[in-house]
């Protein structure tokens, strides 16, 4: 989950992004041993943030192709 924007308790201008393996419901959160880490970021500071941004655009752009495409796409695609 990736956040940004003016967030109480944080700052103005901040970049948060949540990853990890946790499943955003009441028993993951509460009975299970989810690992889940936090990166909170500054505008301009916000490596992590834009690595995740861009993977994800990345990622929506070969979904995108291979289902227009009809094929699998191999590793050097």
């Amino acid at each position: 989950m990736m956040i940004s924007g003016d967030i109480r308790g944080l700052g103005r201008n901040i970049r948060v992004v949540y990853a990890g393996s946790a499943n955003l419901d009441d028993a993951a959160l509460t009975h299970t041993d989810d690992r889940m880490q936090r990166y909170v970021e500054r505008e301009n500071h916000d490596d992590v943030f834009r690595s995740y941004a861009n993977n994800f655009v990345r990622l929506l752009a070969v979904g995108r192709h291979q289902h227009a495409g009809g094929r699998c796409l191999r590793g050097t695609d």
